[in-house]
């Protein structure tokens, strides 16, 4: 089963590095899970610098400085934001 499951899960790693657009993935706790290809290239943000952490701890070691995750997880809306990271960088964050 766990061989099934590391498939499984290279192969959604492999389908969300097909979009151009940035990826950020979170658990509801605001848990960083995943970042794709395009979001490592449009932030200049490494998986390895954010993975495992908590989005709120980003905030604190000002990674950057506004998240989505605590106030879509509070109110089950969407939300649009600019974003700008510790390399300077401004994205536009659809949050879902």
């Amino acid at each position: 089963m766990l061989a099934l499951d590391r498939l499984i899960a290279d192969y959604f790693e492999k389908i969300l590095d097909l979009f151009d657009d940035g990826i950020y993935l979170t658990n509801s706790k605001g848990k960083t899970l995943k970042v794709n290809k395009a979001y490592e290239r449009q932030t200049g943000l490494g998986e390895e610098e954010i993975s495992g952490k908590l989005v709120q701890d980003l905030i604190q070691e000002r990674v950057f400085d506004i998240a989505l995750n605590p106030e879509i997880v509070a109110t089950g809306k969407s939300k649009t934001c600019i974003q700008v990271n510790k390399r300077g960088r401004k994205v536009i964050l659809n949050g879902h």
